[in-house]
Formats: C-alpha cells, sequence, structure tokens
C-alpha cells in the first residue's frame, strides 16, 4: 500500500513531467524473488488488513513482493508516459528477517551465520535500485534481478487478472483512507 499511495499522490507531478524530448519519470519499486513464496493463488486480498496470523512469515512476505511486482506491471500499463518497473536487491543483510528470527530463534542461531556468508551489505544491495532509477535500458513493466538483468517470475506474478484485482482492491483500500484517486493518463 505504501508503494500504491506514494505513487499516487505525486503521479500528478510525475504526469507534468513527462514529456516527448525527456527521458520518462520513473516509479522503481523494490520486490524480490520471495514473492514465489506467496500464498496459493498468489493473493489473498481479502484478508489484507488483517495481521493475516494464519499465514507463514515467508507467506506473507511473498504475498507483499508479488503485490510490489504487480503493482508496477499496472502502473506501467495504465501510465505508458511513465518508466515503471520492478527490481529484487539480492540477498542483502537488513532486518527483514526478524519476523522468522522471532518465531524461530534456536533455529536463527544454526542458520545465521552461513547464511550470513551469502549475504550483501545495504550498500551492495542499493546498486540495482540505483540502476533501474539512472540508467538507460529498464524497460517500463519488467522486473530486474541485480545489477540490471531481467529477472524470472512466477506466473502469478505475469497474471494480468491478479494484477487487474490488485488495482481494484487498493484504489478501493486508499480511497478508503481518502486518498486523492488516480489522475486520468492523459
Amino acid at each position: 500500500m505504501g508503494h500504491a499511495l506514494l505513487t499516487q499522490l505525486l503521479l500528478p507531478t510525475l504526469l507534468r513531467t513527462a514529456t516527448p524530448s525527456t527521458s520518462p519519470p520513473r516509479v522503481v519499486v523494490v520486490a524480490s524473488h520471495g514473492h514465489v513464496n506467496a500464498p496459493r493463488g498468489g493473493l489473498q486480498l481479502a484478508g489484507c488488513t488483517s495481521p493475516q496470523a494464519e499465514l507463514s512469515f515467508l507467506s506473507r512476505y511473498g504475498q507483499s513482493k508479488l503485490a510490489n511486482i504487480l503493482f508496477a506491471r499496472s502502473l506501467a500499463t495504465r501510465y505508458p508516459q511513465l518508466l515503471s518497473c520492478s527490481v529484487h536487491p539480492g540477498a542483502v543483510m537488513t532486518p527483514v528477517t526478524r519476523g522468522f528470527q522471532q518465531a524461530h530463534p534456536w533455529l536463527t542461531q544454526v542458520l545465521l551465520p552461513p547464511v550470513s556468508l551469502f549475504l550483501t551489505s545495504v550498500q551492495k544491495g542499493a546498486r540495482n535500485q540505483l540502476w533501474a532509477c539512472t540508467a538507460a535500458g529498464p524497460e517500463s513493466g519488467e522486473f530486474y534481478d541485480p545489477v540490471a538483468k531481467p529477472g524470472e517470475t512466477s506466473k502469478e506474478a505475469d497474471s494480468d487478472r491478479l494484477a487487474d484485482e490488485l488495482w481494484a482492491w487498493t484504489t478501493t483500500e486508499l480511497a478508503k483512507g481518502g486518498a486523492p484517486g488516480w489522475p486520468d493518463p492523459s
């Protein structure tokens, strides 16, 4: 929801600055290969306003990252004058695993030391986002691995049906909170 609300608020300015003679304004959404861990069917939108305690940490994380990929694809389709893509930063040493660590402290003590050998720094993890924000080459609607490599996505991440369902659900939820709505793309 954060990606969608921020984009919705900035969209009038982004559209005003989109001209044929300049590079298109960009919206880069951080996603992850963790999107493959989304619940069966891809999204459980009916429960998204609850903690979804019935889902594992990995399923909730996967659902959020799948939503990020679908959002970037939908934005690219609905606003072709923008460049909108999603990126995977890589396996970065961040506190994102806090939920898993709290649920499985004994397993964390065993797994974290060897796994951390394969994690990259936050500084290196920012490279794909920086590339997508500044370089020539990203294509709108695409998902990228570090750095600048087209990434593989699940069938759910490629689903136009899920993308449309997410867009409609997000629009409704944002409107409930008083968000301004999506501007006309023209």
